[in-house]
């Protein structure tokens, strides 16, 4: 992930910058409980997310994730997110959106994480030259997402 300041990388769970030169140092994150980790990081405009594991996750249904918004004096309380392990993390032109591992799509916003609906499981996301959210469901079809996936987003074959 990028931001006008630089290339974010995340791995280890934790957020890393590249610095002029080729170093990378360890971007600040908010406070995890223990084995916590971050799992991604975004920025719409000036703003920066980072979406957390709470813990460790060995059921899948055990999983807990939050989002943390960066504020002047640190983080933000941390925002729910109910889905399972965390595939992607996609910004289009004025949301945040994960993408899970079993297929959710979920957007953030500083107060809440909402299901966005899909016809199926999602197998893969992008963001369109316009920055739109692009949805390829199994067996279903490529979709334009902007609130409801049916035919009329649907792009055609």
């Amino acid at each position: 992930m990028a931001d006008p300041s630089g290339f974010r990388l995340v791995g280890g769970g934790f957020a890393w910058k590249r610095q002029t030169g080729g170093s990378w140092t360890l971007e600040s994150s908010p406070a995890l409980p223990q084995y916590g980790a971050v799992e991604g990081v975004a920025f719409l405009g000036s703003d920066e997310v980072v979406i957390a594991r709470l813990g460790i996750c060995v059921i899948q249904s055990s999983c807990r994730h939050a989002a943390y918004w960066r504020e002047a004096n640190g983080w933000s309380p941390a925002v729910a997110i109910s889905m399972c392990c965390v595939k992607q993390v996609l910004v289009t032109t004025t949301d945040v959106v994960i993408e899970s591992e079993s297929g959710d799509l979920v957007r953030i916003t500083r107060t809440e994480a909402v299901a966005l609906p899909t016809p199926g499981p999602v197998e893969a996301v992008a963001r369109t030259s316009k920055g739109k959210i692009l949805v390829s469901i199994a067996g279903v079809g490529i979709f334009t997402h902007d609130g409801a996936m049916d035919e009329t987003s649907r792009l055609s074959e």
